[in-house]
């Protein structure tokens, strides 16, 4: 097993649902979070284990989706 890839995978099942989970982890998640998620309120950092709301954003700018999303710091990553 590689423990140094960067992943990104679904957490939830398949299927239709309200909201969707999808887990990021690696040594590149916090760059490639900053990147396409852009939160709702002025923040000048993500804080590890807050849930923040605002829009995924493409590699264009084009919003995705409305989310929420969380950083979790290691060693603390509970994955």
């Amino acid at each position: 097993m590689n423990t140094t890839d960067t992943i990104i995978a679904p957490a939830t099942a398949p299927g239709d649902g309200g909201i969707a989970i999808v887990r990021i982890s690696g040594a590149a998640a916090l760059s490639a979070l900053l990147n396409h998620f852009k939160p709702s309120a002025k923040i000048t950092e993500l804080v590890s284990h807050h849930l923040y709301h605002g829009n995924l954003r493409d590699s264009s700018g084009g919003l995705i989706d409305e989310v929420m999303a969380v950083f979790m710091a290691a060693p603390h990553t509970y994955t």
